[in-house]
This record gives C-alpha cells, structure tokens and sequence, in this order.
C-alpha cells in the first residue's frame, strides 16, 4: 500500500495523520488544514466549495474546489 502525503506540506502517513478531503479527495494533514465552518478542508477553495456550492468565492468567479 502506498503511503499519502499531505498536498499542503508533503509529510507521509509515517510522519502525521494525513486524511482525504471531502470534496476533491486530495490528502492533506490537521496542520495544513483549513477549517471552514468545524469541517476541515485541503484548501480554503475547497471549504467554499462545500459549503456555498459552485461560482460562490470571495472574488465573485467561479469557484474551483482545488484553489
């Protein structure tokens, strides 16, 4: 089985707890994520993703759930 690393950081399963987003499934660790609403998320893209759906960021484009 191959070991994940973080997308933020790049430490491995060996070094820290690495879990999958709920959105695009990247794996990511506690200390690169980001917290929207108690949900943690690999990206702040992601976060808004989840909760306001597609084209709702803070620039008014459409959202891409991976920036």
């Amino acid at each position: 089985m191959e070991d994940r690393a973080c997308v933020g950081c790049g430490t491995s399963e060996q070094d820290r707890t690495v879990t999958a987003c709920p959105v695009c499934k990247k794996p990511f660790c506690f200390a690169c994520a980001w917290q929207v609403h108690g949900k943690n998320f690999c990206s702040k893209g992601c976060g808004s993703f989840f909760f306001f759906g597609e084209g709702e960021d803070e620039t008014g484009a459409d959202a891409d759930p991976e920036g």
